[in-house]
């Protein structure tokens, strides 16, 4: 599964420089490879707020949105490093997600650094693209992205002003509790938190499982439909044989 895989630690790099679904990349660096993540989707479209440097990098401004359009991706995961911070974990599953309109993503963070953002389809097990980097500059001004009212907020630890005032702890140890609004205690292998237009931030079960925040419910009308489509093939086999053999013997 490329989430799980993503979700990894390399025990050989602290500081990560490869992206573990380019095979050239991670071989090379004698990291960690994921295989089977590749599907059909578009090639990523830079929009508002995006301009390019010297070397054709792209490039955007603290404190001010920018969006994004990949055709085919139903969501889009991100990690913000300041200047001079380096990335020590992959982009995965559960790293923060941006807002979305349609195939148009946005994505804003207040200060200088990078953004490095993957793409994901519709099962994170086998649809995940490959990384894409945003260079953030200086803004030409002292707004944030909280100040011009952006629908998408920098998800760090630094970041606790983005926590909703009505956000408290529960026991979600049981999966008798269901509540999407306690996005702190999201299930980090089988939930995601997504933020929504307004600002707030929830948490989505992915795939068939059910009852946010702990994920634990697991919908079985897809295992049904497969099952039964494995009967139904079966059978087919089965009366195959029994013909052929009826025709056999009718030879004879």
């Amino acid at each position: 599964c490329c989430a799980e895989c993503l979700e990894q630690t390399d025990p050989l790099h602290t500081v990560i420089t490869y992206d573990p679904l380019v095979f050239d990349q991670c071989s090379a660096a004698t990291g960690i490879c994921c295989y089977g993540c590749s599907f059909t989707h578009g090639t990523l479209e830079y929009q508002d707020g995006v301009t390019f440097d010297s070397n054709g990098s792209a490039q955007v401004s603290a404190g001010q949105a920018f969006s994004f359009g990949i055709n085919g991706v139903s969501r889009v995961t991100y990690d913000f490093m300041k200047t001079n911070q380096v990335q020590t974990s992959f982009v995965t599953n559960t790293s923060t997600e941006a807002s979305s309109s349609g195939n148009v993503f946005t994505v804003c963070v207040d200060d200088p650094g990078t953004v490095v953002l993957r793409g994901w389809g519709a099962d994170s097990c086998t649809q995940v693209t490959e990384e894409y980097k945003f260079t953030v500059v200086e803004g030409n001004d002292t707004g944030t992205c909280d100040s011009r009212g952006s629908i998408i907020l920098v998800g760090s630890a630094s970041s606790a002003h983005n926590e909703p005032v009505d956000a408290t702890g529960r026991d979600t140890t049981s999966s008798l509790y269901s509540d999407h609004n306690d996005f702190a205690n999201c299930n980090p292998t089988r939930g995601t938190v997504v933020t929504q237009e307004d600002g707030s931030k929830v948490c989505k079960c992915t795939g068939d499982w059910r009852n946010p925040p702990t994920c634990d419910e697991f919908s079985y009308v897809k295992v049904i439909i497969t099952i039964l489509g494995a009967v139904a093939t079966v059978i087919s086999i089965l009366i195959s044989v029994r013909a052929y053999i009826k025709s056999r013997k009718s030879k004879k």
